[in-house]
């Protein structure tokens, strides 16, 4: 009985590397974010709360775009919620719910920079995930305007055109995770 148990596991592990490295043959590996994690010390842009960026959908409903920003450097992309769905979002936010999903999604975290009055973000995305720098212009200390994306790797890069402004909100989500270090 042991020895099938211990066949079992051994035939397990065998399936999860053959299939990452089938998948990785077939799509590629998954990109790194090429942002070095630096503490945010200024005072551009607010940090006790979100960003969030409403957006009118073909059927006519409203949906947010939501980041958090932290002042380790890091950025928490917390999907796109429609307003029917961002009490409960919120929510989440407050009791923990939410961390529990994010943890385990590498395409919800990403690091932050701002140079003056420039803010560009990387993040995650897709699968195999490759990793996109998200730029766009400071306003004031409560909004900001993203007018690109460019592949941190390649030479992919598509015009944004989103103004996001704050909310302040807490407690935010923990901002750690295991894929910024």
């Amino acid at each position: 009985m042991k020895s099938a148990h211990v066949l079992f596991v051994i035939m397990i592990c065998i399936l999860f590397y053959s299939c990452e490295s089938l998948i990785e043959t077939l799509f590629g590996k998954n990109e790194e974010l090429t942002f070095i994690r630096a503490d945010y010390v200024g005072t551009e842009l607010r940090t006790d709360g979100y960003y969030y960026f409403k957006n009118k959908g073909s059927d006519s409903t409203y949906k947010y775009n939501i980041y958090f920003l932290y002042k380790n450097g890091v950025v928490l992309y917390c999907g796109n919620p429609s307003e029917d769905e961002l009490i409960t979002r919120e929510e989440e936010f407050k009791n923990g719910q939410f961390n529990k999903y994010v943890r385990k999604s590498a395409s919800s975290w990403g690091l932050f920079k701002i140079d003056s009055t420039i803010i560009q973000f990387e993040t995650l995305q897709g699968g195999p995930f490759r990793a996109y720098i998200d730029s766009g212009r400071i306003i004031n200390d409560t909004t900001f305007v993203l007018i690109k994306r460019k592949s941190s790797y390649g030479s992919y890069e598509i015009k944004l055109q989103g103004t996001y402004n704050f909310k302040k909100f807490s407690p935010k989500p923990d901002s750690t995770n295991i894929y910024i270090k």
